[in-house]
């Protein structure tokens, strides 16, 4: 009896003092780990919820690029990180699904190496082609590549990219064979597009936006489940006749495993109002990213979703990091 008695005083004590600390949170800056390079879209919406947090938390959130493997340096390091509030990643749909199949050894685990806090934003592509072509929408292009099986080229950023798992979706879907083609930056992909290798890409819609105004590129459909919006007007493969195809590159925050649930309640709460707030929300919208909130279980379930979709997406490429 004594000792269940001296257990419970231990849990209360405890529990009492994550309460008291969460009341107190935050009392010193917080460090955001963007695990990719400064002016990335991963940058661009870390930075826009960076300013934004601090304004509601009342604490300066400093931005911190840490680029690499993938996205996996800086998730690394915040898995290893003290789990009291100070330390969150920027985790995205590489770091916390697609590099788990792309990877034979990864050095943190996606779902138990952190906790969850809240989705806070998707990036829908959109399936572009080239066009000196005479191809205005998906049906147009399938029949486009089934009449020149092995003809048309495709591009993507890298092996792996979600450009890449995308087109070879919609390869296995439609019954085409459209070749994939890697190159290392967006400037070399529209060399290839000018130089008529290039049929067709899926790719976030900023990088691209100067060339769709222009005219050298035709945008006919985005990835999303349902229509973007910033791009209310284009139809998503769902609508076009692929009603399994939804892709989206996707931003959430992370907390190290520990980190206690009022802190992360507090969190979660502050992410929400940041995203959906209407300054916010026109930047993102403005950079070709939909806002969205959620909280900390949903995240949770969506990571593990996310996780399986991309398992069979990857086995089906037979992708594999070089």
């Amino acid at each position: 009896m004594k000792r269940r008695i001296f257990f419970l005083a231990g849990v209360f004590s405890a529990t009492f003092a994550i309460t008291a600390f969460a009341q107190t949170y935050p009392d010193k800056p917080i460090r955001l780990v963007i695990p990719y390079p400064a002016a990335t879209q991963t940058d661009v919406v870390g930075r826009l919820l960076a300013t934004k947090l601090g304004e509601l938390l009342g604490r300066t959130i400093v931005v911190d690029n840490r680029a690499g493997a993938g996205g996996m340096i800086g998730a690394e390091f915040v898995s290893k990180a003290a789990p009291d509030g100070y330390t969150l990643l920027l985790g995205t749909s590489q770091t916390h699904a697609i590099n788990k199949y792309l990877y034979t050894q990864m050095p943190y685990d996606p779902l138990t190496g952190f906790e969850p806090v809240a989705r806070v934003a998707s990036v829908p592509m959109v399936l572009v082609v080239n066009s000196t072509l005479p191809i205005k929408s998906v049906t147009e292009l399938i029949n486009y590549a089934k009449a020149r099986p092995g003809q048309l080229n495709y591009a993507s950023s890298g092996i792996g990219s979600s450009a890449h798992l995308a087109g070879a979706s919609l390869n296995n879907e439609a019954g085409i064979k459209i070749s994939h083609i890697p190159y290392k930056d967006v400037g070399q992909i529209f060399v290839g597009f000018a130089g008529g290798n290039i049929t067709s890409m899926f790719y976030a819609y900023a990088p691209l936006r100067t060339q769709i105004q222009s005219g050298s590129l035709r945008i006919i459909a985005t990835t999303g489940s349902q229509r973007s919006a910033f791009l209310p007007e284009v139809p998503t493969l769902s609508e076009s006749g692929y009603p399994n195809f939804a892709m989206t590159a996707w931003f959430a925050l992370y907390a190290p495993r520990g980190t206690p649930k009022p802190i992360i309640d507090v969190l979660a709460n502050a992410a929400n109002r940041a995203v959906t707030s209407p300054d916010v929300t026109e930047k993102l919208l403005g950079s070709g990213t939909d806002p969205f909130a959620s909280s900390p279980d949903v995240l949770r379930d969506f990571t593990k979703t996310e996780l399986e979709r991309y398992r069979k997406v990857v086995e089906l490429t037979g992708a594999k990091a070089e």
